[in-house]
């Protein structure tokens, strides 16, 4: 259960993702299998212990009013909430109830019968058109699975009831529970609570208010396996547990919008990498994903860190994409059941997780069922096949992984050095929506280019702080402020931006601060933007959309703040997912290079009736 695997389906003419997933792969270096470690000990991919700590920042300012303190008290309680690693007490091994039993007139994978291991394969898993509609059908169930197992996540409810209940609809389905039996698992569903990062085995533990589980669902259905997962709120959820949730689910998907024609793997780990790093996160190494389909496991392995690893996608491929995030150490130690595997410093994690199909027609999502499945499908070619041999220890999902140039000196990955290493899978895990909505909101990218200058007017960051100079800002300190806004071709006034941003760190090594903003792009009669996170007075930098109205209603995504002359002038380029219809032509466009020198246009700076739209916010 540690490999990490999700399906997806496809016709000849489109592309579409399957839910479903058991766990992401572990590579370990003496031995591992696709889902858990199988060692107690522990290190992160260079072999070196990592030694987490959580950055505090002290806010503090003099003679601050009633609306500063309240914001600064929030922040230090946010702060003080990310530098805890768990809220819940920790995980303590409850009760396994006996292996439940399965019909005999339900076809079984060909390991359950054998009780070993099976190895990972070193062949690519490209099923033709009959393929395809089976692991769509496979992929549909699990997810249907998902959804309902998802609705039992409540306070009091024991894992062992969900897996009850998981197993029950998946046989009834006349399917088969793919964990079950699998190198010894003794369940037919992987539950992993808080601190689990995977392979949770369901046992007597009740879930409590404020608890996170990740729910893993694998089926095997006429041959081909469906895998899917997803992570659940158990009641009252902490703030800071549930922006690890989202941020997790946003990796997923930048990972996946990655995938296309002749890209390479690689790219995957990178973005995963880029986007968790950049709400402090850090990225599970030892877990990866994997092909599926006929086979549970097989090449290739998906990294979703950064690494250097050859090979690009081919079309027909299968895969799955589910990164682990946690908040704080990757380090991790295993039960003695072999499969339970849990942050050392008791951390909460978070997982989601995806199949991939490539296909000629490039990539798109399509709903699979009315449980909302949805299958990725993307075109790929020119892979570089770097088949491995392979050899099974039979030690939980162990695997030792000959010529793979990963190597590890422990039980934790390590970097790239020996030919022969370990890799333990998290086994399936697929990204299911409890609702269709949730997939039926466009997701093609949309680029608008916005500049804000800053011409001295009075509640501008001009003067900031009252007439404070910006070298004189305390930590703590609260800054209004409101800016004009031009299109890219600077040749029209089109709204201002308002907001609010605290300063919480100087950095005089790079000659700039720190500030955490949240602000907002009025468009007139357009409507606006919402945007919210770090932003830095030294670098390009990206904030988060949360959300919009009029024609950016439905708003997600991203925008990058470049600094062309602190604080006057800045150059945004947004990049919009969930707006239903095509941006204004108006608001678009080729835009001026960015440079210190650019300026409005005269007509646009005097707001002639010509050079503005309509009704912007003065």
């Amino acid at each position: 259960m540690a490999s990490s695997v999700f399906l997806s389906s496809f016709s000849s003419s489109s592309s579409l993702q399957l839910c479903s997933s058991f766990h992401g792969e572990y590579l370990a270096p003496s031995r591992c299998f696709l889902g858990a470690p199988v060692t107690s000990s522990s290190l992160s991919l260079s072999g070196k212990k990592n030694s987490y700590s959580p950055r505090q920042f002290h806010v503090s300012a003099k003679k601050v009013s009633g609306l500063e303190e309240a914001i600064r008290i929030r922040k230090m309680r946010e702060l003080e909430t990310k530098s805890k690693v768990r809220r819940n007490p920790p995980l303590r091994r409850g009760r396994v109830s006996p292996r439940l039993l399965v019909p005999d007139h339900i076809p079984r994978p060909p390991y359950v019968e054998s009780g070993v291991l099976p190895d990972i394969s070193s062949e690519f898993q490209i099923p033709g058109p009959e393929g395809i509609a089976k692991m769509r059908a496979a992929c549909e169930l699990a997810a249907r699975v998902l959804n309902y197992a998802g609705t039992l996540v409540k306070p009091s409810v024991t894992t062992n009831e969900i897996d009850k209940a998981v197993h029950d609809m998946i046989i009834e389905a006349g399917a088969y529970p793919s964990p079950l039996g699998y190198g010894g698992f003794p369940k037919s569903v992987c539950t992993s609570v808080n601190e689990c990062m995977c392979h949770g085995i369901p046992d007597s533990r009740q879930l409590q208010s404020g608890d996170i589980i990740n729910i893993d669902v694998t089926v095997y259905l006429d041959g081909y396996h469906g895998d899917t997962s997803r992570t659940f709120f158990c009641g009252e959820v902490d703030e800071g547990f549930k922006r690890l949730v989202k941020v997790t689910e946003e990796c997923l998907e930048r990972g996946i919008a990655v995938c296309k024609d002749g890209a390479s793997f690689k790219k995957i780990g990178k973005r995963i990498s880029e986007h968790a790093e950049k709400f402090g996160y850090n990225v599970v190494e030892r877990f990866v994903g994997h092909g599926v389909g006929p086979v549970f496991h097989s090449e290739p392995l998906i990294y979703h860190y950064r690494n250097d690893e050859p090979g690009l996608m081919v079309e027909g491929q299968t895969f799955t994409i589910e990164p682990i995030l946690t908040i704080g150490t990757t380090e991790c130690v295993t039960w003695p059941d072999n499969w339970t595997t849990l942050t050392a410093d008791g951390g909460v994690a978070a997982q989601f997780e995806h199949t991939i199909l490539i296909t000629r027609t490039g990539k798109s999502m399509i709903m699979a069922s009315s449980a909302a499945a949805s299958i990725s499908m993307i075109t790929l070619r020119n892979l570089s096949r770097n088949h491995q041999s392979h050899q099974s220890t039979f030690l939980g999902f162990s695997r030792s992984f000959h010529n793979q140039r990963i190597s590890s000196n422990s039980p934790g990955l390590s970097t790239r050095a020996r030919s022969t290493t370990s890799s333990t899978g998290g086994f399936f895990r697929t990204i299911c929506s409890s609702s269709s909505n949730d997939y039926s909101r466009p997701t093609k990218i949309q680029e608008l280019n916005v500049y804000e200058f800053n011409e001295g007017d009075r509640n501008s960051p001009a003067v900031l702080k009252l007439g404070k100079k910006p070298d004189q800002l305390c930590l703590g300190d609260l800054v209004p402020f409101t800016n004009k806004l031009y299109t890219g071709d600077l040749t029209k006034r089109i709204g201002i931006t308002a907001g609010l941003c605290v300063l919480i760190q100087h950095v005089p090594e790079k000659k700039g601060d720190r500030f955490e903003a949240s602000y907002s792009f009025y468009f007139g009669d357009y409507g606006h933007i919402s945007v919210q996170g770090p932003y830095l007075t030294y670098e390009d930098t990206f904030l988060a959309i949360t959300g919009g109205s009029g024609v950016f209603e439905g708003a997600y995504g991203q925008v990058k703040l470049r600094q062309l002359v602190y604080p006057t002038k800045l150059f945004y380029t947004f990049y919009l997912k969930g707006v239903a219809a095509d941006l204004p032509v108006e608001l678009t466009g080729k835009h001026v290079e960015p440079s210190k020198e650019v300026k409005p246009a005269a007509e646009a700076q005097a707001t002639q009736p010509g050079a503005t739209i309509a009704n912007f916010t003065n």
